[in-house]
C-alpha cells in the first residue's frame, strides 16, 4: 500500500542511502528529466546539486540518516535537461528494507521564486522612481517614524541649511523648531498619527547656519 502511495504521489520523492538514490517515484523522474524512475537508480543525489551547496547537502543527508530532524531547505537543482530549477527539499529519517535511509521530497518552486524576484524588482523600481520624483520637488519632503527622520529629499536639506539630505536622517523631526513651538507640534503629530486630518500650519524653523525660515507644514 505504501509503495503505491509513493509511486502515485504527484510530489517528487526519493529514498536514498549515503546520498545514493535507491528508489524514486515517477514524479521525481519527471523533475529530474529522466525517462523513468529506474533510470535514476544508483545515481548520486549530489549529481543534481550545484557545486556551491554540495558540502552542505552531504552534511544534511548524513544528519538525517543518523536520525536528526532538519528544517526544509531551498536549493538549486540541475536536472538531466541542464536547466536549473529551484526546489524546496524536505528530508526525513526513513527505514527501507530494514535499514536506515533518507526520504526526501523535492518540490519545484521555480515559478514561485521567479515571481517573488519579479515582485521585489518591481517594488524596487517603483521605489526608485518615487524617490527620483520626490528628490526633484522644490518643496521639502520628509518621512519620520516615532519622530525620527528616516527620509528627506534634497529640498528639505536646502531649506534647513544642510548640504545633503542624508544629514537629516536619524534626527528628531522637532529639532529644527524653536522650543516654544515644539509642544504644539508634538500634539499635532499625535493627532495625525491617530488618524485626524489637520490643516497646514506655519512654523518658523531654525536653520543650521543660524538663520530662520518660515514654512507651511502639511502632513
Amino acid at each position: 500500500r505504501y509503495r503505491r502511495l509513493f509511486e502515485d504521489s504527484p510530489v517528487p520523492m526519493a529514498i536514498s542511502r549515503d546520498a545514493v538514490l535507491i528508489l524514486g517515484n515517477p514524479a521525481l523522474a519527471r523533475l529530474a528529466g529522466a525517462s523513468s524512475p529506474a533510470a535514476l537508480a544508483g545515481a548520486s543525489l549530489l549529481d543534481f546539486t550545484t557545486a556551491e551547496v554540495r558540502e552542505a547537502s552531504i552534511g544534511r543527508l548524513l544528519a538525517v540518516h543518523s536520525g536528526a530532524e532538519v528544517p526544509k531547505a531551498f536549493r538549486q537543482m540541475r536536472p538531466l535537461t541542464g536547466r536549473l530549477l529551484e526546489v524546496e527539499l524536505i528530508s526525513r529519517p526513513f527505514v527501507h528494507e530494514g535499514r536506515p535511509a533518507v526520504l526526501t521530497l523535492a518540490i519545484d518552486v521555480t515559478d514561485k521564486v521567479a515571481a517573488e524576484r519579479m515582485a521585489v524588482a518591481t517594488a524596487r523600481e517603483t521605489e526608485d522612481r518615487y524617490r527620483a520624483l520626490v528628490d526633484g520637488l522644490p518643496d521639502g519632503v520628509t518621512v519620520h517614524i516615532d519622530r525620527t527622520l528616516v527620509f528627506a529629499n534634497e529640498s528639505a536639506a536646502r531649506i534647513l541649511g544642510l548640504p545633503r539630505a542624508e544629514d537629516l536622517l536619524g534626527r528628531d523631526v522637532l529639532e529644527f523648531l524653536p522650543p516654544s513651538s515644539r509642544e504644539g507640534a508634538a500634539t499635532a503629530l499625535n493627532e495625525i498619527e491617530a488618524g485626524a486630518v489637520i490643516a497646514g500650519r506655519e512654523y518658523t524653523l531654525q536653520r543650521t547656519d543660524g538663520g530662520r525660515v518660515l514654512v507651511e507644514v502639511l502632513a
